[in-house]
């Protein structure tokens, strides 16, 4: 029987805001569970947005239950470890997307082909093209700004 089991869409929001969140439990703590009360600081949109986000990177459970995942990173963020952490996390959550398509020669279109096809679930013409380019931008250890890959 097919596995009918939804996967969370890729997150949309600025690596400035991700990582403005991780920094913010750094300085606190990594809570049991992430909730509205944790992203409070936060729009209702851009809450949803970072919440997701976790979701899909696999860094809290469906309930928002944290997982090891998370605390790794958070604990990465900022020193040596978190580039090579990141980069770890942002490979595997998106493996069922790209597939065996080879990042290193891979063409944006070929990228963009994988993401319509593992993103099809109704997701905007916009927001794959920035998914790509914040997931090659990731991949690659680049710190380009994701607008600017699609000219690679």
């Amino acid at each position: 029987m097919p596995d009918t089991t939804r996967r969370p869409l890729p997150p949309y929001l600025t690596m400035k805001t991700f990582t403005g969140f991780l920094e913010k439990l750094k300085e606190t703590t990594v809570p049991e569970r992430i909730d509205s009360s944790v992203l409070k600081t936060y729009s209702g949109s851009t809450a949803a947005t970072i919440s997701g986000a976790l979701k899909f990177f696999g860094l809290v459970e469906e309930s928002g239950t944290t997982t090891p995942y998370l605390t790794g990173l958070v604990d990465a963020y900022g020193g040596p470890m978190w580039e090579e952490s990141l980069k770890a996390i942002v490979v595997k959550a998106y493996a069922p997307i790209v597939k065996d398509l080879r990042l290193e020669n891979a063409t944006p279109a070929m990228l963009a082909e994988k993401f319509r096809q593992g993103t099809a679930e109704a997701v905007s013409q916009e927001q794959p093209q920035s998914e790509q380019c914040a997931f090659r931008s990731q991949y690659q250890g680049s710190r380009t700004q994701p607008c600017t890959c699609h000219r690679m």
